[in-house]
């Protein structure tokens, strides 16, 4: 499961100001961010999967996307900033699940330098879900700016894990922060995520992170047609 949960507005110190977050989705192809009952904002999210190696631009970075991957697009437009020092923070889930309780678990957040980007990868058994996050956004139609991607802790997004786990699943779930700079008109995010099979399983010990070299996994082919959604996403205070 991947989902866009929530924006949270940040202030010098990194203290959170102002907070967005959803409690659902709502497939439409437009959306509004909503305080007071005025619209203060748009959010846009478009889905593309891959079920063949491709290679795409962004940000001047050029990107392998791998099979089984879904590619998120993001765009926030005319956010209005309660300081011009403020930043925002684009915070996403990823979770893997499984029905086998038996299974052991691990995950690894790190830094990709040859992609420039940042990894996550969760696994439960011999599968995982590996998240990639490009430190590069383009804002206001063109402009090139730098990001920072972090992995939150259970204090910074308790109000917005909203998700009930079964009592006789297995699950491992992450939350991303993906930290962007000020920005006028609007501001657009490119990361992905790639289902995965790997040899190396996880051991079910107190240290349940992966190691670099167990990052690496197998693309699972499949028969999947191309698509596109726009997402719509209402954001109320």
């Amino acid at each position: 499961i991947i989902s866009v949960v929530g924006i949270r507005e940040l202030d010098i110190y990194s203290d959170q100001t102002n907070l967005y977050y959803f409690t659902e989705w709502e497939y439409n192809y437009f959306s509004t961010i909503q305080k007071e009952n005025k619209v203060v904002s748009n959010i846009t999210v478009i889905l593309e999967w891959y079920n063949i190696e491709s290679t795409l631009n962004f940000a001047n970075e050029i990107i392998t996307i791998n099979p089984s991957t879904i590619k998120y697009t993001i765009m926030i437009s005319k956010y209005p900033f309660t300081s011009k020092l403020n930043s925002l923070q684009l915070v996403m889930k990823a979770m893997v699940e499984s029905s086998d309780t038996s299974s052991c678990s691990g995950q690894q957040f790190g830094n990709l330098e040859i992609e420039n980007s940042d990894y996550l990868k969760l696994q439960i058994g011999n599968y995982s879900l590996k998240g990639r996050f490009i430190k590069k956004c383009i804002i206001d139609d063109g402009i090139i700016q730098t990001l920072s991607n972090t992995l939150l802790n259970s204090d910074d997004i308790k109000e917005m894990d909203i998700y009930q786990t079964k009592q006789d699943h297995q699950y491992l779930q992450s939350f991303i922060g993906i930290n962007i700079g000020q920005f006028s008109n609007n501001v657009v995010v490119d990361p992905d995520f790639s289902v995965l099979v790997d040899s190396y399983k996880p051991s079910c010990n107190n240290n349940s992170n992966l190691s670099k070299t167990q990052i690496a996994g197998i693309v699972v082919g499949s028969v999947v047609l191309f698509i596109i959604i726009i997402i719509s996403l209402a954001l109320l205070v």
